[in-house]
């Protein structure tokens, strides 16, 4: 970013005491050339980096270090970074030689100095209550020590010492935003070994990074690691300073800043707003919403302009079409990041906030008989990026800047709290008069869609010299995603009448534009982005809200403000606008309006350093592998580990996770396999997302003379979207010309992953000539373990918030023999338990179980009676083996078995061969390499399925071949979460109370085996196995969004269920039931539910509540109940056709969305019996109602079935 002079500096970080005075010992008084910090430097041939840095007047922090004393590095805190040295070395003792590069306050050194001094500072606090060390130089070391590692970019500032590893901020960044900025990165502090959240290269600055400052991360933090920079000290300064302290506020901010002050979200504040500035101590109050106006009065111009240029009056230095807006500074510094290409098309329109900041400090100024310095702008705004945009360069003239500060929503609200305003009460009051009209058009800034619909209402009476009957562009407005808009337009030209179109597109969000840029956009004429997916009224600095309706209250808020507005609608009805164009400015984009109301842009892809940039020639490429993984629970993750093993009996391999390697990376590597899962309905693992982004931007060619392979894995359950995930990727590979070495592996859940990927695996072995090894000796172990002096403190898996288990009901009878659970969990409960989740309907519940600890218990005493179960153990990579998260502090063996290690899952052909050389016996090694062998694949799968074989049993069964824990660790699988379809609504009220619990419905799975033995699903023996009646039940869990969002409310819905497949359905119910009581059922469509199960009185587990929806008149229900009468089974086909007058109103004539959860069998039944439905009633032939049936499921948002 090119700013005039940075507010911050990096160098705040670094220890402030003056460093040392030295004097070399045995000085030669020869020279060796240096780097420190990119400076170059010659200094004496003896100097250790410390004095060589000390001569030179650079600071390292030390603390151990002492000029007359010899060297020990004991404390680390004088660690730095030099170029080919993978530790960091003590620069108190590594002494300079010629050429060293080092660099001594990044990212890595600040992390690591400030871990060593918060070690010291932990062991040391015993000292503070019997030893005033006030005056020490320790203590002394710590106030000038920054401990936080605070890093930021202007807009955004991040403070790993908050991070509790939740990782929503890596999750919005790559899932919402697609952008990947953001990653947790292992660190040692003084709590230990963690996960925290850093730029995806921990060793860069967020201001060296790709982050466009949307801000979407700040808005999801439980913890204030991630915020918008704080400025509030800057206005306060300024204010005591005496500076004429002038503030505009943004459209959206007076529906939003009311939640800052406790109120309902939705709420109009405007004269509050504006009367608690006042208190603050603003002397002038202006309103954004008059340069809306300006704005819309210039962008709308140039737009014209650019349409005559290209279209009605081509000329060969035309500025290009489309036009995108350039409010949005998120999406401008995207465009300058990512898209330089596209900075043509960006409007040269300062925004809103910089034009009226512009004409504060000239016209106003004039008009105050003030300087422009005199004048301290201060600018309300939505938006983190807005902090960075108001330091540009280029928005500014003669020295200064025309907005001084930049203050979020969340700010503002801060100041008010600060200050003891009572926000409700107070008297409204207006903005000042000078800047104070505004239109309707205007307002609507602040909601996606609103820049292009006040555009669209100027633009048209110019170009068609009509005036709009309707002025509301409904088709513009919406939430996230693309939409796309054509509008009849008879351009009045020349004398002439010409009847053209305009096609214009509204991007919701960052990743709307991304993928609306990649296609051809050449038919548009004009482009609305805003990089946050509903527009401003979602911006990085708007309020922190759990309501998922917050976004449309907000939204309802600022379109009652345009309807309010009913006299003037268009910008160019604003009649102090109009004087200030008459008596100031002159003509909208005239020559002085084009000076202070224009900007221009630059590319700044060469200061993002996180953008990796490869040169390299054929003999830096590895003939190795690179082992590319994208996984959602860690089943790939767990197939890629396996075949690693493999691949390295005759090859180097890199394994890499998906979002810790940029697609670039792969040039390095001659040979590359892919692995990825597919995730709900057809999405790749949100892990995978960015790097799949970066795939697809790969110039053609890319990996011309690389090998490629790609395994996928999925089910088969999910129809058409089965392994989609795989294909895309495959799909994405085509264009870098790679060579696919063997055709893709597409591994099906429901017949055994291992059946597909084992054989596949043997085919890439044997086209490079790699044989597995036969196991001799014992592998060196990649893990050791050693005995801990404490149990360490464990949260959740990372990713995973602990919720509290309020019921745990069985809603089958005790005598039925499947045991269905209605499981409720507390999200929050008054303020002192709150835990940050928030879902929606459809939305799924990923649970991470534990093993029942009666079942661990008996499994110890059988393989490990000599151990004791609450030994504290510590599990520590050897070499640059990962660490394996959890397993890193003090653990007892209990809990190893109990939480992190899946000894009950059915034991993999991989792990016998492994077993094999522990083996006492001969006899014992030939039967353990059999069943690890191709030739002993089918025994094995025969042995899982006559008795579920297990790791447990296998190591149980095999007692003289029983391995160590630490290879255990190694080779057994982690405990991967299992997904569960949310079955509540988060809107639902029960007897006038806001439900605030989350609730499943499902069936604790158990099976026979041939052999007679009873297995268990493992989170239904989890669960069954704890009572929250008797004891507090902590469970880890995340929440993930579902592909599927719930239609609007004026759309039907025609949901289909069997048997616990109704848990999805009933928070759709529940949802439903909701909006009834909200808007009354006249003005919220109806359901229709078709639902299977066994019996009506034995495992209809939702009856009432259906019962109760049916009579409040939004639902209708038909039932098949297959084993109700004994002459003739009934199933959802049978009753669709029964009630094919309700089917097909719904589907047919009013177009509902249909859902469907249950079994994968039942599926071609119901699509049949829809199309005899629609023949009948329809009278269509079979193959029309079948063409019917094919266009209408092709479009997702009409048709999404999730079967297993």
């Amino acid at each position: 970013m090119s700013t005039t002079s940075s507010r911050y500096n990096h160098a705040k970080f670094q220890e402030i005491r003056k460093p040392p005075v030295v004097k070399i010992n045995n000085d030669s008084g020869e020279k060796v050339s240096i780097k420190i910090n990119n400076v170059d430097y010659e200094v004496p041939k003896e100097a250790t980096i410390m004095e060589a840095a000390a001569i030179n007047d650079i600071n390292i922090s030390r603390l151990c270090y002492m000029p007359r004393l010899p060297p020990s590095g004991h404390c680390r805190a004088c660690v730095v970074e030099v170029e080919g040295i993978d530790d960091l070395p003590c620069s108190c003792a590594t002494q300079v030689y010629e050429g060293m590069n080092i660099q001594t306050n990044t990212p890595k050194v600040r992390r690591a100095a400030a871990a060593a001094l918060h070690k010291i500072q932990s062991s040391q606090r015993h000292a503070a209550e019997s030893v005033n060390t006030a005056n020490s130089e320790f203590e002394r070391v710590l106030l000038n020590q920054d401990l936080s590692c605070v890093d930021h970019n202007d807009a955004i500032q991040i403070d790993s010492a908050k991070c509790i590893n939740c990782s929503r901020c890596v999750r919005s960044c790559s899932a919402i935003q697609n952008l990947g900025i953001l990653k947790m990165t292992e660190i040692q502090d003084n709590i230990g070994p963690r996960s925290v959240v850093t730029v995806n290269n921990p060793d860069l600055y967020l201001s060296e990074s790709s982050c466009i400052a949307c801000g979407q991360c700040t808005t999801v933090c439980p913890t204030a690691a991630i915020t918008e920079v704080d400025d509030i000290e800057r206005f306060y300064a300024a204010r005591a300073a005496g500076k004429v302290c002038v503030v505009q506020t943004a459209p959206s901010v007076r529906v939003c800043v009311g939640e800052e002050a406790g109120m309902e979200a939705g709420l109009v504040t405007t004269g509050q707003m504006v009367s608690a500035l006042r208190q603050l101590g603003f002397t002038y109050c202006f309103d954004t919403n008059y340069s809306a106006d300006l704005t819309i009065m210039e962008e709308g111009t140039e737009l014209i302009q650019r349409v005559t240029e290209n279209i009605l009056e081509p000329t060969p230095d035309a500025r290009p079409l489309p036009m995108f807006t350039s409010c949005c500074p998120a999406w401008v510094n995207y465009v300058e990041k990512y898209r330089p290409d596209l900075i043509p098309n960006l409007s040269s329109c300062k925004s809103p906030m910089s034009m009226l900041s512009a004409i504060l400090k000239t016209h106003f100024a004039e008009k105050l008989g003030k300087k422009p310095e005199d004048i301290y702008v201060v600018a309300i705004m939505p938006c983190t990026a807005k902090k960075q945009e108001c330091i540009r360069e280029q928005l500014g003239r003669d020295g200064y800047l025309d907005t001084d500060l930049v203050l979020t929503t969340r700010e503002m609200g801060k100041m008010i709290r600060d200050n003891n305003i009572d926000f409700k009460n107070l008297p409204e009051e207006n903005f000042d008069e000078a800047f104070a009209e505004s239109s309707g058009a205007g307002a609507i800034f602040g909601a996606s869609g609103g820049v292009m619909e006040a555009a669209l209402r100027t633009a048209y009476e110019v170009l068609t010299q009509d005036k709009l009957e309707k002025v509301e562009f409904d088709a513009v407005r919406g939430f996230h995603g693309v939409r796309e808009v054509t509008i009849p337009v008879p351009i009045k030209h020349n004398g002439q009448t010409i009847n053209a179109e305009v096609c214009v597109a509204i991007c919701g969000g960052i990743k709307a534009a991304q993928e609306l840029v990649k296609g051809n956009i050449s038919k548009y004429h004009f482009i609305e982005v805003m990089a946050c997916p509903s527009g401003c009224i979602s911006g990085g600095g708007q309020s922190l809200a759990q309501d998922a309706d917050v976004y449309e209250k907000r939204r309802s808020a600022i379109y009652r403000i345009d309807d309010d507005l009913s006299a003037v609608r268009r910008s160019h009805e604003n009649v102090t606008l109009m004087k200030l164009y008459k008596d100031w400015l002159g003509e909208p984009n005239g020559h002085k309006a084009h000076h202070l109301l224009h900007t221009h842009y630059h590319d700044h892809t060469a200061e993002c350093k996180d953008r990796v940039k490869i040169e390299i020639d054929d003999s830096d490429v590895s003939d190795g592998f690179l082992l590319v993984y994208a996984t959602q629970t860690g089943n790939t993750r767990d197939l890629a580990t396996a075949m690693a093993r493999k691949l390295a009996c005759g090859a180097k391999v890199d394994l890499k996770a998906a979002d810790d390697i940029h697609a670039m990376e792969m040039k390095k590597y001659r040979n590359i396999v892919l692995g990825t899962c597919t995730f709900g309905m057809g999405e790749i693992p949100a892990m995978g997302k960015a790097f799949f982004s970066q795939l697809k931007d790969l110039p053609e060619g890319f990996l011309e003379g690389h090998n490629v392979a790609i395994f996928g894995i999925g089910s088969t359950a999910y129809g058409g979207q089965f392994n989609k995930a795989g294909k895309d990727f495959e799909d994405a590979f085509v264009k870098t010309g790679c060579t696919f070495v063997v055709d893709r592996c597409i591994a099906d859940e429901k017949i055994g992953y291992d059946t597909f990927i084992n054989p596949w695996t043997d085919q890439l072995m044997e086209k490079f000539g790699i044989e597995e090894a036969v196991p001799v000796a014992p592998p060196e172990p990649r893990y050791r373990i050693t005995v801990g002096l404490e149990q360490g403190v464990h949260g959740p898996p990372a990713g995973y918030t602990y919720v509290k288990m309020t019921k745990n009901e069985r809603i089958t009878p005790d005598d039925y023999d499947v045991d269905v659970r209605l499981v409720s969990f507390s999200l929050k409960d008054g303020e002192d338990y709150n835990t940050g989740l928030n879902y929606q309907s459809s939305y799924h519940l990923a649970i991470h179980p534990a093993n029942p600890r009666d079942w661990v218990k008996d499994f110890m005493t059988k393989c490990y009676p000599t151990l004791d179960p609450e030994m504290i153990i510590v599990v520590t990579p050897v070499g640059s083996n990962p660490v394996i998260p959890g397993l890193d502090k003090g653990i007892s063996i209990t809990e190893l078995f109990t939480r992190y290690l899946d000894i009950y899952d059915l034991a993999k052909r991989d792990f016998f061969k492994a077993l094999a050389p522990f083996a006492k016996s001969a006899s014992t090694r030939r039967r353990l390499l059999h069943l690890g062998s191709k030739e002993g694949a089918e025994e094995l799968a025969e042995l899982k399925k006559n008795s579920g074989y297990t790791y447990a049993d296998a190591i149980t069964e095999f007692a003289d071949a029983r391995p160590p824990l630490a290879w255990l660790v190694d080779v057994i699988p982690q405990i991967k979460p299992r997904l569960y379809s949310i079955a509540s609504s988060n809107k639902y009220t029960c007897e006038g109370e806001t439900k605030l619990d989350l609730e499943l419905v499902f069936g604790v799975v158990t099976y026979e085996t041939k052999s007679g033995k009873t297995c268990f699903g493992r989170t239904g023996a989890y669960i069954a196995d704890v009572d929250p009646t008797k004891e507090d039940v902590w469970v880890p869990v995340t929440i993930h969004e579902s592909p599927y969002t719930p239609p609007e409310l004026e759309r039907p819905v025609i949901c289909l269920s069997v048997g616990t497949g109704i848990a999805p359905n009933r928070s759709v119910i529940q949802d439903r039931s909701a909006e009834v009581a909200k808007h009354g059922i006249d003005n919220v469509a109806k359901v229709l539910l078709y639902h299977g199960c066994r019996y009506s009185k034995k495992d209809h587990v939702c009856a009432d509540f259906l019962k109760k929806c049916e009579d409040e008149g939004f639902l209708i229900a038909h039932y098949a109940f297959s084993r109700d009468d004994p002459s003739r089974r009934v199933y959802l086909p049978d009753v669709i056709k029964e009630n094919a007058d309700d089917c097909f109103k719904f589907l047919y004539q009013e177009k509902a969305k249909v859902v469907y959860c249950g079994g994968t069998r039942m599926v071609p039944g119901i699509v049949n019996a829809f199309k005899e439905v629609i023949m009948d009633k329809g009278g269509l032939s079979e193959a029309e109602a079948q063409k019917w049936l094919d266009d209408y499921s092709a479009e997702e948002e009409n048709w999404v079935f999730e079967s297993f």
